[in-house]
């Protein structure tokens, strides 16, 4: 997924950097990769991006939760609060 994102960041900028406008770039992209391999939101979000000068996108550490949680996470996490399990 990771380096599915970083293609298409790639190609985002490359074809900004063409001055291309939004809808060939998106149809040049999706014809060349995959259908829908970028959706026409993200495409006009970094666009946006770039026009506000932003072309070092590289990935953020994200403060929310992680969103996998290992097995042994969870077993230790209800054998210390077993109302986890049951929502009491």
């Amino acid at each position: 997924m990771a380096a599915q994102r970083s293609c298409c960041r790639d190609l985002l900028r490359y074809e900004y950097g063409m001055r291309r406008d939004t809808q060939t770039t998106f149809e040049n992209i999706n014809r060349a990769q995959a259908q829908e391999f970028v959706s026409r939101r993200t495409m006009l979000r970094f666009f946006a991006e770039f026009r506000a000068e932003n072309i070092d996108l590289e990935d953020q550490l994200r403060s929310r939760c992680s969103r996998e949680v290992g097995r042994k996470t969870v077993i230790e996490s209800i054998e210390e609060n077993p109302t986890l399990l049951w929502g009491c």
